[in-house]
């Protein structure tokens, strides 16, 4: 974990999810007049189409202090912490998936230092990244009767996850008084506890928003597109953000 912006606050806010929540691709746009070498070598990599798809295996080895900076500063996470005063924490690497952010509290909680006054915001990443456990007795009877449906198996060991962070978070706030809110990628979590949930729009999740808001450049004739949020669909998130937050009147 690492600070994201720079306040004088002793409010803290948390920021634990995956490359969204981290702000993939939001320096893409600042390429066109400081990296157009690299976008170059993007496109000679992809000569033959005319839309590219670039993936983060292509931008990790180019990423400096200043693309740190600049997605940071535009991702929802920071619009959010500096319109609350509030530092912002949040992870030094991009990715993440649920098990690993789990670890992520446990060992915040291990510091010294129990910050007072902290929001976290747990976004859930695809439950394809998680490792589940083998199929239990109670499964193997459910996946052989004549009812089957493959759902049901699913979502139990869905809940399961979405158990394990609500028990672990709901602790924290008992025992030190930190508020929490979720946010979903996919959808698969929301109707656990749709009242700790950001809603975006009239949408359980933040999916929609990245068919209709991706990061894309035109460069020498060619669309670079990131599947990411752009610049506005960050605007969009942090102003939903907030509204949840004022709606449970914190400050």
């Amino acid at each position: 974990m690492r600070l994201s912006n720079t306040s004088d606050s002793k409010k803290y806010m948390i920021f634990l999810g995956d490359s969204f929540s981290w702000g993939q691709g939001l320096y893409l746009p600042n390429w066109l007049d400081r990296k157009p070498e690299v976008l170059s070598e993007i496109i000679n990599n992809h000569i033959n189409e005319d839309e590219i798809s670039v993936n983060w295996i292509e931008q990790e080895q180019y990423i400096d202090d200043i693309d740190i900076e600049i997605k940071d500063r535009l991702s929802f996470t920071n619009i959010v912490a500096d319109k609350l005063d509030r530092k912002c924490l949040k992870r030094i690497h991009n990715g993440g998936s649920i098990t690993g952010n789990i670890q992520i509290i446990g060992e915040i909680l291990k510091t010294k230092k129990i910050h007072k006054d902290v929001i976290i915001i747990f976004q859930f990443s695809s439950v394809g990244r998680e490792d589940f456990d083998s199929i239990t007795e109670e499964e193997f009877k459910l996946y052989n009767s004549e009812n089957l449906d493959i759902r049901n198996i699913l979502t139990s060991r869905i809940k399961k996850i979405f158990d394990k962070v609500n028990d672990k978070l709901s602790a924290i706030e008992s025992k030190y008084g930190y508020k929490y809110l979720y946010l979903d990628w996919l959808g698969d979590f929301y109707d656990f506890a749709p009242d700790k949930f950001i809603k975006i729009g009239k949408n359980k999740c933040f999916d929609p928003l990245i068919f209709n808001y991706p990061i894309k450049i035109t460069y020498k004739d060619k669309i670079i597109w990131d599947g990411h949020l752009n610049e506005e669909a960050n605007k969009m998130m942090a102003n939903l953000i907030m509204d949840k937050i004022n709606l449970e009147n914190w400050k």
